[in-house]
């Protein structure tokens, strides 16, 4: 295997003023879908008041299981009404979108959202699908089970089994055991794992620690040009608890923002990188994580941005027939518009406060 640059000379001087202007801009963005989402959903824009979260939260309700298997949360008629909003936020788009659509135009570090199996493989095969992803590291939950249909999936493209521990014919049943098992089979792994000094505590605001764990390096996966890229793992810590009524619920979970923030002193201390961009890949379903990124961004004064593996990649790795257009791509997913509206309205107001700091 040829070696490796862990560094790189960022072609991409911070501009803390550019990184505060998009900001801005994405959090009004976000404002104004919702004040689109809401005028679609009750139909008299004069409801609109200031306080657009309480709003939102009152008219959009909570997901009551996992968002992608969430039953009709709203009437027909008021989902309906959200497509076209929906539309303009992105949600069942086609195509996918890299870096250097969205301002970055050399190397960057691809950071893979966590999720169902197919998405995680379609992120993973979009970042190496670009030569300027220096690095690729999964963001993932080990409390997370896959469903079924996640663990039939890689019986089928992987003809592996769930196990113990992961191997090329082995996965763990869980999201972090899917993310290592998807890494390890990407063609042309060179296995050079290392378990790094570096953690955080989510019982202190997320403060970075040298204990041991939540960051590996697994090995390096060639590109289509050949060219070696690290890949790692990180693990999304929670705490989990028991509830009133007796059901396990959890908290104390890094979001988009910390994660990219909290891997933002990553890069630091495995590289002494503190400038190349960061780019956030996850789907078209979640426009949130735009907002949540942008925050992050102006956090550490890092450029981040966040490409999107499109509806045509996600089926290709599910083993489905791509949707004919972007309308029926929107429709199958039209059930988890009101809880990321829920989601964005939460970020829309973490983005004021922080604005206010």
């Amino acid at each position: 295997m040829p070696p490796v640059e862990r560094s790189v000379s960022s072609q991409h001087p911070v501009n803390q003023e550019r990184i505060q202007a998009m900001a801005e801009l994405t959090a009004a963005t976000a404002r104004y879908h919702l004040e689109q989402a809401l005028i679609a959903a009750t139909g008299n824009a004069t409801e609109i008041d200031v306080s657009i979260t309480e709003r939102v939260i009152t008219i959009f309700p909570s997901p009551t299981e996992v968002r992608s298997h969430a039953k009709e949360p709203m009437p027909s008629a008021q989902l309906e009404a959200l497509k076209p909003v929906a539309q303009q936020m992105g949600i069942g788009r086609k195509e996918n979108v890299l870096p250097t659509g969205m301002m970055v135009t050399g190397p960057y570090r691809a950071k893979l959202e966590g999720g169902m199996v197919w998405k995680m493989d379609a992120e993973q095969n979009l970042a190496l699908s670009d030569p300027n992803a220096l690095s690729i590291t999964f963001c993932a939950s080990p409390y997370v089970e896959l469903m079924p249909d996640e663990v039939r999936v890689l019986e089928e493209r992987y003809g592996a089994q769930p196990g113990d521990a992961v191997s090329a014919e082995t996965f763990v049943p869980t999201q972090y055991g899917a993310a290592e098992f998807l890494a390890r089979r990407a063609p042309g792994f060179r296995l050079q794992e290392e378990v790094h000094h570096f953690g955080y505590d989510i019982h202190n605001g997320n403060a970075i620690t040298t204990e041991q764990g939540a960051l590996r390096t697994l090995g390096y996966i060639p590109d289509a040009n050949g060219t070696y890229k690290e890949v790692s793992l990180f693990r999304i810590d929670r705490e989990n608890f028991e509830k009133p009524d007796g059901k396990v619920g959890y908290r104390n979970q890094p979001d988009a923002a910390a994660t990219m923030t909290i891997l933002s002193e990553a890069d630091k201390v495995l590289y002494g990188d503190a400038e190349t961009p960061n780019a956030f890949f996850t789907t078209p379903t979640y426009p949130s994580r735009i907002l949540a990124v942008s925050r992050a961004s102006v956090e550490t004064g890092r450029l981040m941005v966040t490409p999107t593996a499109g509806a045509d990649l996600i089926a290709e790795m599910k083993g489905e027939v791509p949707p004919a257009n972007a309308e029926e791509a929107l429709t199958k997913l039209i059930n988890q518009v009101p809880g990321e509206l829920r989601v964005i309205a939460k970020q829309v107001e973490a983005s004021r406060r922080q604005a206010q700091l």
